[in-house]
């Protein structure tokens, strides 16, 4: 198993700590990541604890987060690069938790889930 501190940040966050079996994290106000949705949001400063993988991968975590308010969100991101991306996450929307996964390939393809 690897060690949760040999991570890096994308948008590190004020408040975060990695320990060797679990990360803690407390989100800045307004970061997400957006591409070109219908809304016309593009957001790419959401915070991202990223390890390099190639070929085949497994991985597994557990999460536990505070999700109260629209739009908040924990998950498990694998990203290629700023406009390829796959997220499988813990939300809030439609005054309920969900939980959804998202693919974005160049624009936001939407998600799925409850």
């Amino acid at each position: 198993m690897q060690s949760l501190k040999n991570g890096r940040w994308l948008n590190e966050p004020t408040k975060a700590k990695a320990s060797a079996r679990e990360l803690s994290v407390t989100t800045d106000a307004k970061t997400d990541f957006w591409r070109e949705t219908h809304h016309g949001f593009v957001r790419d400063n959401g915070h991202f604890y990223a390890f390099q993988a190639e070929g085949d991968f497994t991985a597994q975590v557990r999460i536990r987060a505070h999700i109260e308010h629209l739009y908040d969100q924990a998950g498990l991101m694998v990203r290629l690069d700023v406009l390829k991306a796959f997220a499988i996450l813990s939300d809030f929307s439609s005054d309920q938790r969900a939980v959804t996964a998202t693919l974005c390939y160049e624009t936001e393809a939407g998600g799925v889930g409850r």
